[in-house]
């Protein structure tokens, strides 16, 4: 799949999901495999629209049937790595943390390195 370079806007989550739908379908995904990184995907997207410093977003999804790569780039500097190694769901007051315990419950590994979110995900078959 080719790279996507989105604004950093709501609208961008949403071709976001698109695109994952799109290599997932391709690679012969489940149905609820093709769910799964839909979800992450927008989610990673959202994250860096909503956090992110506003500069263009690049999402980069590659692999194959065995396994897909999903990497967001926004030109910031990322999540801290602390918070998406957190053991639990933040606490129901807390204002941040959510979506990177989604993601790390999502994706099979989950890292930053200089910015970057890579997600990469696994084939589970039907539920």
């Amino acid at each position: 799949m080719p790279d996507l370079l989105l604004p950093a806007t709501l609208a961008s989550v949403s071709l976001a999901g698109e695109h994952a739908e799109a290599a997932a379908r391709d690679a012969g995904w489940s149905s609820d495999d093709v769910d799964r990184l839909v979800l992450a995907t927008t989610e990673a997207v959202g994250n860096a629209v909503e956090h992110g410093p506003g500069q263009p977003i690049r999402l980069r999804i590659f692999g194959g049937p065995a396994e897909l790569t999903v990497e967001v780039e926004d030109g910031g500097e990322g999540p801290r790595p602390d918070r998406l190694d957190a053991p639990s769901l933040p606490r129901d007051d807390a204002t941040e943390g959510r979506g990177l315990f989604i993601l790390r419950a999502l994706a099979d590994t989950a890292r930053i390195h200089g910015g970057t979110l890579t997600l990469t995900f696994r084939p589970r078959g039907e539920a």
